[in-house]
């Protein structure tokens, strides 16, 4: 990647095609992932590292699937924020529902060092309710 848009970019695209190892190669040892919510979801926290993010990835994707991600994107300098429409499904229910996010990535010599997503998890919830 030539940018911090190209880096955040080319993490994304690696993530939603399931190539995994190449999306950790966007990411710095160091990166600090958090995701801010309620404990009922188990995917919420703070984690430290590739092994981190992995971990929450997997988790995020053992419980729900996105359908579609629409984002909006604003860069600043070493800082991209994506507003997205996201659709996601609840893989326990099949419940699907249109959640809005807020994501940040901090990018430094190609690498993300720092994600933080606030997201309607009221909602995302709601999804895992019979």
């Amino acid at each position: 990647p030539r940018n911090e848009m190209e880096t955040v970019l080319h993490f994304a695209t690696a993530v939603s095609s399931g190539r995994m190892e190449d999306a950790m190669t966007m990411v710095h040892p160091d990166c600090k992932w958090t995701y801010a919510g309620p404990d009922e979801l188990s995917f919420t926290g703070e984690y430290f590292g590739r092994e981190g993010v992995m971990r929450f990835l997997r988790t995020f994707g053992e419980q729900f699937e996105i359908v579609d991600f629409t984002p909006q994107m604003k860069w600043d300098g070493d800082t991209i924020i994506l507003t997205v429409k996201e659709i996601s499904r609840c893989r326990a229910t099949g419940h699907e529902g249109e959640i809005a996010v807020t994501q940040t990535y901090t990018v430094r010599f190609g690498q993300i060092i720092e994600f933080r997503e606030v997201a309607d998890t009221a909602s995302l919830f709601s999804l895992t309710r019979e």
